[in-house]
């Protein structure tokens, strides 16, 4: 996994508001989502990409001066770590 996150927030502010989301399929397995919200944040940037755990994937996120924007693309199976491979589930 990688994992790298810098964040300034605003200690006097508690606005949030998810704003509007927008998402899809890639693949039988694979989606993605883009968010545009409000935060508390002055400036913040996080980027994420992980392999063998549920719901892996990418995940970035860019923020200036209370706004930002978040796209994921991940798997929504689980995995299982007994067997090293992907959880099978009927639906």
């Amino acid at each position: 996994m990688i994992h790298i996150n810098f964040n300034i927030r605003n200690p006097w502010s508690s606005r949030w508001d998810r704003g509007r989301v927008w998402s899809g399929s890639l693949t039988q397995h694979k989606f993605w989502e883009l968010q545009a919200m409000k935060t508390a944040d002055v400036i913040d940037f996080a980027f994420a990409f992980t392999i063998r755990q549920d719901h892996a994937g990418l995940d970035m996120s860019l923020g200036l001066l209370g706004f930002a924007l978040r796209f994921n693309v991940y798997d929504h199976r689980h995995w299982n770590t007994d067997v090293n491979a992907w959880e099978n589930h009927k639906e």
